[in-house]
């Protein structure tokens, strides 16, 4: 029988993914810090956009007149798992963190893209966006663009004062430990 497949099998490993090129990044940071402040790029199973959800209670039937039909859902108000919506394995989040406080976390954009790495969509901080003059959603069509968009983004004042502070809070925690 025939093989019908017309596929050429490219064997480049030259290219890299939007996750490791950040996880790259985040291993800069912690030699930086001392490992005192962390970033990381985890996989995010929830929305990445701000969105609008039914707002029904039940039973929806008797009681639907009485309620606003949907609710809009800022996704900057919640860090983490929100649930009921599709997984994408290609979803991540990328935040900063510190040892030191453990119940904080600052979120720097979401991204999410398909297998073939570009486009990369990212759903970037307000602040973040505001100083670098850019929007919140931004597609990038390749690597050069995505690093570029990277690099504005991590020599942002919002990102240093935010890495610095973290820092110093570790220094004070660790100096704390030390003297008791």
């Amino acid at each position: 029988m025939e093989n019908m497949w017309k596929i050429t099998i490219v064997k480049d490993l030259s290219h890299v993914s939007p996750k490791d090129i950040v996880k790259t990044q985040c291993e800069y940071l912690k030699e930086q810090t001392e490992g005192r402040v962390i970033a990381e790029i985890s996989n995010y199973d929830g929305q990445i956009a701000s969105y609008s959800r039914m707002n029904y209670p039940e039973p929806i039937a008797s009681v639907i007149e009485h309620f606003p039909h949907s609710k809009n859902v800022d996704i900057q108000d919640n860090l983490g798992d929100i649930g009921n919506s599709p997984i994408d394995r290609y979803t991540f989040e990328f935040y900063l963190m510190s040892k030191s406080v453990i119940d904080y976390k600052y979120r720097i954009m979401f991204m999410r893209y398909s297998e073939g790495y570009y486009p990369v969509d990212i759903v970037l901080d307000e602040d973040i966006a505001l100083e670098i003059g850019t929007d919140l959603n931004i597609i990038c069509s390749n690597e050069m663009k995505f690093k570029d968009l990277l690099r504005n983004i991590l020599n942002s004042f919002k990102i240093n004062r935010v890495v610095n502070s973290l820092y110093v809070i570790s220094l004070r925690e660790n100096s704390n430990e030390n003297t008791t």
